[in-house]
């Protein structure tokens, strides 16, 4: 039974990795959403004795994307550094730009991480925790692609690292007048 229910959790994230969607490109306020990421986690963060550090500056003053999917991927992104690092660590997370890209990275300790587990950091997998099921890492991955984005996961030290790029304005939109409602981007 035990085996039968793992089974269906890696089904379920295999089946949501590959479920086609399609970006609304609209303007997004992504500091604010990243904030509003990190205080939806405060509570799981106060129950593992974790410190933020945190240093987001006002990035740009307009951003386009799809701000309910890029909240979803930030919030993967996030959960799973809060539920990965060790109890009383500190998790740091900051942002800034580089020419035509904001990067946002992610910092923190990592319980016993091999390269192994770094190559396949967004390939769909279940661990023992209970907050692994609500996961979804391959997504995250792919709406940081859709975006036009790339995201590093590396190892520096004792910590792991994630770097995220997303460009000002996503691919496919090159040119998206300011105030312009919400336009669909085909997946």
């Amino acid at each position: 039974m035990e085996e039968v229910a793992r089974l269906e959790k890696i089904l379920k994230i295999i089946l949501n990795s590959i479920e086609p969607f399609s970006l609304s490109i609209s303007m997004v306020d992504i500091k604010g959403l990243v904030q509003e990421v990190l205080s939806g986690l405060q509570p799981l963060m106060s129950a593992k004795h974790i410190t933020l550090k945190e240093s987001i500056s006002p990035l740009v003053d307009a951003f386009y994307g799809d701000g309910v999917l890029l909240k979803k991927a930030f919030d993967s992104l996030l959960k799973h550094a809060v539920v990965s690092m060790p109890d009383g660590e500190e998790l740091m997370v900051s942002s800034q730009t580089e020419g035509d890209r904001l990067v946002f990275t992610m910092r923190h300790k990592a319980n016993g991480m091999t390269q192994d587990d770094l190559d396949q950091f967004f390939y769909p997998h279940v661990t023992g925790t209970p907050e692994s099921t609500i996961l979804e890492l391959p997504q995250s991955k792919i709406i940081i692609h859709r975006h036009g984005g790339k995201v590093d996961v590396l190892m520096e030290g004792e910590d792991i690292v994630l770097r995220v790029e997303l460009p000002f304005i996503p691919v496919g939109m090159d040119k998206v007048p300011l105030g312009a409602a919400s336009q669909e981007v085909p997946s």
